[in-house]
């Protein structure tokens, strides 16, 4: 490697690199996740769990509550438990322990209703307060796993593919990095999309960031800049127009 091609390691994403593949996951609703994997991702998505969804939907106590089974299990390990014959039973029960259900004294003879007028009015409350805590928490583990490396388009013509971008995924790690069907269900999410972006760094179609470009354009432009910018756009758009107006 000559000097032209040394690598300059504080301009280059490297922390940003090194989170994506060695993240760490939270705890949610008392259940250790896993680092967030392109399977665990697919699998939210087959379940319509509105953390994944493509449209704008607001995440419910429901959602959370699918969303932390499956990314706190592989993915056979939530299909097994999902096939359990006391399936429902086991949720519930769970369920319950973190607000998800109501209190199974509720439905007590004789004093279910009484304990649900002195209980409910606190219980709910607290309940709420949690559950929105640990969405937050969660959609927060959601985003930040599934942030792909910040790029340049360098590609001669690009096209836009009808594919599920998972897919798209899925076959360039197969088909160029080899990766086996287990990596692709269980690695880090933040690792595959590094490694898919660096693949297609490699064969020229894009350019990843340095953290300088990333920070230049992250951030907002002061008012002089904006006021500098307009002037240029309208010295190009004048030299244009006197271009036109010219006989050919």
């Amino acid at each position: 490697m000559n000097s032209a091609e040394k690598l300059e390691p504080e301009k280059i994403s490297g922390n940003d690199y090194f989170e994506q593949i060695f993240p760490v996951a939270p705890v949610v609703c008392g259940r250790q996740l896993r680092p967030l994997s392109l399977g665990g991702y697919r699998m939210m998505a087959h379940f319509k769990v509105a953390f994944v969804s493509e449209t704008e939907r607001e995440a419910t106590p429901g959602d959370l509550l699918v969303g932390v089974l499956i990314c706190s299990m592989s993915a056979e390990e939530f299909l097994a438990f999902a096939s359990q014959p006391d399936f429902q039973k086991q949720i519930q029960k769970w369920g319950r322990k973190v607000g998800f259900f109501e209190p199974l004294c509720y439905s007590w003879p004789l004093i279910g209703w009484k304990l649900r007028q002195w209980l409910e009015p606190s219980f709910a409350d607290t309940d709420f307060k949690y559950l929105s805590e640990q969405i937050e928490i969660f959609q927060k583990y959601v985003v930040e796993s599934s942030r792909a490396p910040e790029f340049w388009d360098e590609s001669p013509d690009s096209k836009v593919s009808a594919a599920h971008w998972s897919q798209s995924v899925e076959v360039t790690l197969r088909g160029a990095l080899n990766w086996s069907e287990k990596e692709i269900e269980s690695a880090p999410l933040g690792k595959a999309l590094w490694d898919y972006f660096k693949h297609f760094e490699n064969l020229g179609l894009v350019r990843l960031m340095t953290k300088e470009e990333s920070a230049e354009i992250a951030t907002p432009l002061t008012p002089e800049q904006q006021q500098e910018a307009r002037e240029k756009a309208e010295k190009v758009l004048a030299y244009i127009r006197q271009q036109q107006s010219q006989p050919a």
